[in-house]
């Protein structure tokens, strides 16, 4: 009796390729999209993705992480109140830990690793603890401080900021459209033809509010040490004549 047999290639198990190909100086931890430098580059594109689900926030205009340096630069548009924003964002996103803020000005911030997670590749002596070979464990008291310190400056700015446009808002809803009676100096105008308009001139006045702002910051007179100006409002009327308001005086609103 025959029996037919098919003729079955022999069998090979499927090559797994565990070869990666890193570039010289390249940390291999990043370059395979693991340890903490991994973790980050995997979260850099939501970054954006929740800026631009954020409202009206919006800050972000581009992010880039060098892993080398361990440097986090995001760009903003001009004057953006990002900084806590930031901050909130990266812990949102678990990696807030990481890093400390090193440099920020109005158009870009600038988040440094910390040095415990700056280099993840270490070479162990034997007998040598591990921490100790990599340069984590214990406390460098001075930097927490320090870092405490830069944190509480930067919430200063924020709260200084967020006051004063909250004052402003608040101007502007219960002044503008209303009669008001006080005791305000005129101011002078340019005209768009470049000709000075008005004077110098006190009194009191009734004017029915076209608009009417804060002449300076209420969050830096919050903090200023010593006396400065009387703080003081500036007000428009519908003719658009200007003037200024002290605000140590009791008006008559209708």
């Amino acid at each position: 009796m025959w029996i037919y047999k098919e003729k079955v290639p022999p069998m090979r198990a499927k090559q797994i390729n565990e070869v990666k190909n890193f570039e010289r100086g390249q940390d291999p931890k990043s370059a395979m999209g693991l340890g903490v430098k991994g973790l980050i580059q995997s979260k850099i594109p939501q970054i954006k993705e929740i800026d631009k689900a954020t409202g009206g926030w919006r800050c972000v205009t581009s992010v880039e992480f060098y892993p080398e340096d361990g440097q986090l630069d995001i760009g903003t548009y001009p004057g953006q109140l990002c900084r806590g924003y930031f901050k909130n964002m990266l812990k949102k996103l678990g990696i807030g830990d990481y890093f400390k803020l090193d440099y920020a000005d109005s158009t870009s911030y600038e988040f440094k690793l910390k040095p415990e997670y700056l280099n993840e590749t270490q070479n162990f002596e034997r007998g040598q603890d591990p921490k100790a070979a990599m340069g984590i464990g214990g406390v460098e008291l001075m930097d927490d401080y320090n870092e405490r310190i830069s944190d509480l400056k930067v919430d200063i700015e924020d709260l200084k900021s967020a006051y004063s446009e909250s004052y402003k808002d608040y101007i502007r809803e219960i002044l503008p459209g209303k009669k008001i009676t006080a005791k305000m100096s005129t101011l002078p105008t340019i005209s768009k033809d470049g000709k000075s308009k008005g004077k110098y001139e006190s009194g009191e006045f009734t004017i029915t509010v076209q608009d009417a702002m804060p002449s300076g910051n209420i969050g830096e007179e919050a903090t200023r040490s010593g006396y400065g100006a009387s703080p003081s409002l500036v007000v428009a009327d519908m003719e658009g004549n200007m003037y200024q308001l002290n605000l140590d005086q009791k008006i008559r609103i209708s």
